[in-house]
């Protein structure tokens, strides 16, 4: 299969996709799989799926944050919606995801930490993020971060920094659409907000809509961790 780079895959047709993801909400709701395949046929399956749909929504070199997550994509149970990365990194996205294991989560926080630090500047939002994933990761959820626009720009989504801003819609309608594993989506800032209620989710998906983080209590953050983890 080929990774960051490589020739880009051919995306699965309309209706293939929805036998593949039909199958899997079936296994989410009742935990029964289609005749004759095994959990992790299954599974290797959709990680093709969202893998080549990956490679044909992004460019090849990809110098935004489409998203953010702890290894394959489709293992996150919880997803943050936010407006746009802020500290930026200027490093292509490809370098942190092989298509077999997904995205270097650890590799990636370590440049972040970097840059962070060089920068010198007290980042609320994500001090709010770790505060609330921190405990769901613990508790064994794979959570996967994500903004509405995913162009790093220190200016903000609503301008004064020096980019174009670049919409992250493809990227996440696939992700809500189709992670058999999602139980949380967290919107949070007004773009977040709009965007997400625009969305068709199932009714067992809890769905939090919040001011931006960077303004958001770390007492109500801890509410939202606690109601995920109740549901989980």
């Amino acid at each position: 299969m080929a990774t960051s780079g490589g020739t880009r895959h051919r995306s699965a047709t309309p209706e293939l996709r929805r036998v593949y993801l039909s199958s899997f909400w079936q296994i989410a709701e009742n935990g029964r799989l289609p005749l004759g395949k095994t959990r992790q046929g299954w599974r290797e399956t959709m990680t093709c799926l969202i893998s080549a749909q990956l490679h044909n929504m992004l460019p090849k070199r990809c110098f935004d944050r489409p998203f953010v997550c702890d290894g394959l994509p489709e293992n996150c149970a919880v997803i943050v919606v936010g407006e746009n990365p802020f500290l930026e990194l200027g490093v292509d996205w490809w370098t942190f995801w092989d298509d077999d294991s997904g995205f270097d989560l650890r590799r990636f926080e370590k440049l972040l930490k970097e840059k962070r630090v060089a920068s010198g500047k007290k980042l609320r939002t994500r001090d709010a993020l770790d505060r609330l994933l921190s405990p769901l990761r613990e508790a064994g959820l794979g959570c996967l971060e994500t903004n509405v626009f995913r162009n790093e720009n220190p200016g903000g989504h609503k301008g004064g920094g020096h980019k174009v801003k670049v919409p992250n819609d493809d990227v996440l309608q696939t992700l809500i659409a189709e992670l058999p594993q999602l139980r949380a989506v967290i919107a949070h800032g007004s773009c977040a907000k709009n965007f997400v209620s625009g969305q068709s989710l199932p009714p067992y998906i809890q769905c939090f809509r919040e001011d931006h983080f960077r303004s958001v209590a770390y007492k109500k953050i801890d509410a939202i961790a606690r109601r995920i983890l109740k549901h989980q």
